[in-house]
């Protein structure tokens, strides 16, 4: 094995390791999925909210 293997962003896609070191990319994930998790509940809540009471009739 080469001993000038550089395994600092091996979590990092390739495309994407020029711009993020490891702990750059996981806060980068937590951020992004997050907002998916965020854009999840609040389509739910408006879907149970339009069930209970639909505006724009």
């Amino acid at each position: 094995m080469p001993e000038n293997v550089d395994f600092a962003n091996d979590l990092v896609p390739a495309p994407w390791k020029r711009l993020f070191a490891n702990e750059d990319w996981l806060i980068h994930r937590i951020v992004v999925q997050s907002t998916y998790a965020m854009v999840v509940i609040v389509l739910l809540a408006h879907a149970l909210v339009w069930f209970w009471k639909p505006w724009l009739q």
